[in-house]
């Protein structure tokens, strides 16, 4: 079967197919549809779900664990936090300097995407490429892998299951979209385990938190809250702030 190529598009042979065999179903079946967007759009689903194991790992304490070694799995759990957070920076200035293809429900590419995402969100024609959900929850899987092999799996498996599949499904990005932002996810978090001066980094916050606890914790739940969303709330009150002076750009 032919397929209609995107002009410029160099992915368009390998996401087309992809595209077509999804959206094949949509409309099919309106509560698997419905059911898709959820997952989607819910925290719980993404975020809130995968950064609450962060928690669960920094108070979790074995029998036989030294509190040497526990202080050194918080120092990893530290890294891995700022990782995943400095991915979705990187992730987001690569959409804005880019330019590859704007987002698959945006462009008339002929398919059949579900009604339900437009319906409640309007999409402008912006660069898609790479995923920054693919970039971020693949570079925090990328760390639990490191500090315990069974979550790393389970988070692995929901972010391409739970998160990413369902963006392609809804025309939210297009496959390559999400083949690029896991491998940048994975290579970021490897490179920025390695950077001693981050290591160092977090030690000096580990002892300052024993210190001042209250202030820790606070600012600790504040982060995770909003890190669940890739920090949306707070981009667009940073948008609001720009589009009153004049500025209108993309967070």
């Amino acid at each position: 079967m032919m397929y209609a190529l995107e002009p410029f598009d160099a992915f368009a042979p390998f996401d087309r197919p992809i595209q077509v065999f999804l959206t094949q179903f949509t409309g099919r079946f309106p509560l698997f549809d419905d059911a898709i967007y959820l997952i989607s759009e819910l925290s719980i689903f993404k975020g809130m779900a995968l950064f609450s194991l962060l928690w669960l790992l920094w108070f979790y304490k074995s029998p036989s664990e030294s509190a040497q070694d526990l202080e050194k799995r918080r120092e990893s759990l530290l890294v891995v936090f700022i990782g995943t957070l400095a991915a979705a920076g990187f992730a987001q200035g690569l959409q804005d300097l880019l330019s590859v293809h704007i987002r698959p429900i945006a462009a008339d590419l002929g398919l059949n995407f579900s009604p339900r995402l437009l319906a409640v969100k309007a999409f402008r024609p912006v660069n898609s490429f790479p995923s920054d959900h693919a970039v971020y929850f693949c570079a925090l899987a990328t760390g639990f892998w490191k500090l315990d092999k069974r979550i790393g799996l389970v988070v692995f498996l929901w972010t391409i299951l739970g998160i990413c599949i369902p963006r392609v499904y809804l025309g939210v990005h297009y496959p390559s979209d999400i083949v690029a932002g896991c491998l940048l996810g994975v290579a970021w978090m490897l490179a920025f385990d390695k950077l001693a001066f981050i290591h160092a980094a977090a030690r000096r916050i580990l002892v300052w938190g024993k210190v001042h606890q209250a202030l820790f914790y606070w600012f600790a739940f504040l982060l995770t809250a909003n890190a669940d969303q890739l920090f949306d709330d707070i981009r667009r009150v940073l948008l609001a702030i720009l589009a009153t002076f004049g500025h209108n750009v993309h967070l």
